[in-house]
């Protein structure tokens, strides 16, 4: 028209200002013109991380306008070095593997490589809390992977099993009685069990209490180095174990209904037979009451 002219940027065309001829005499915009160029991206690094990451993007034409995406998903570009380089931050909660982009007005790019999110491993808690040279533990947690490693203080334990959410593991038999942290280790990440595990050495008992109890009464074996599995006997009776203490100090039990007289406790613990240094005496019994109704 007489007051507009519509024209079409030729492919390859570089900013500058616009120019036209029009009975033979040669015009300038007032303004220069710029040419928005797609940009390139030469690589990113890391190409993995834990959420949080940041992510150095490299290539050319990055602009104040460009927005780097993970996936569909625009993230937050912490630094600019332009026209050449890119910060980018991963979120904290994004997962999973996916394409990197970037765009600007001139068109989009895409990394040669895509970035995969490792979510570190994590401990909530393991069982048993203590056992000796031998025993299977079982760490429950998120995100193991078959190439999680697990350590008890600085020493590699084995693992028998493995699923997404617990590892079990077998303490060496010839780790040294003594407490420490169970690690689990995946990649350059590790995470620390919130409470040590015991590795228990001989048992053995120092006392009973009470020295005199009854049928069902709850009795207190005291001494150290107990294993969870440890069982209870007096004489030939076999008793019910109610609680290890998970230090190995204390075994509590319960004397069977039809406990009588007096003798020793034993304990079968670890393959030893335990004596206590003291008897038990069981007072009100079937046969007490028996005699005092004669």
């Amino acid at each position: 028209s007489p007051r507009k002219v519509v024209v079409r940027i030729a492919e390859g065309a570089v900013s500058g200002r616009l120019a036209w001829e029009t009975h033979d005499r040669r015009m300038e915009s007032r303004f220069a013109f710029t040419v928005l160029q797609p940009p390139t991206i030469a690589r990113i690094t890391p190409s993995s991380g834990p959420p949080g990451t940041r992510i150095t993007i490299e290539g050319d034409r990055f602009t104040n306008d460009t927005q780097v995406l993970f996936g569909n998903r625009s993230i937050p570009v912490v630094e600019r070095a332009l026209p050449k380089r890119l910060v980018a931050e991963i979120p904290a909660n994004a997962r999973g593997t996916a394409d990197v982009w970037v765009i600007n007005g001139g068109g989009r790019a895409r990394a040669g490589q895509r970035f995969q999110v490792v979510v570190p491993a994590s401990i909530s808690g393991f069982s048993p809390e203590s056992g000796r040279p031998g025993v299977e533990v079982t760490l429950s947690g998120e995100n193991f992977t078959r190439a999680t490693r697990v350590r008890l203080g600085p020493r590699w334990l084995d693992i028998v099993r493995w699923t997404p959410r617990s590892l079990t593991v077998r303490i060496p038999g010839d780790a040294p009685a003594g407490t420490d942290y169970l690690w689990i280790v995946d990649g350059a990440t590790e995470a620390r069990s919130a409470k040590p595990f015991q590795v228990l050495g001989t048992p053995e008992i120092t006392r009973v209490a009470p020295a005199r109890a009854r049928p069902r009464q709850r009795v207190v074996v005291h001494g150290r180095n107990f294993s969870p599995s440890a069982r209870v006997y007096f004489g030939r009776y076999e008793c019910r174990v109610l609680r290890v203490d998970p230090r190995g100090t204390s075994i509590e039990f319960a004397l069977a209904d039809d406990a009588t007289g007096r003798g020793y406790i034993w304990v079968e613990d670890g393959g030893r037979r335990l004596q206590s240094p003291n008897q038990l005496e069981v007072i009100g019994s079937a046969n007490d009451r028996r005699k005092r109704r004669r």
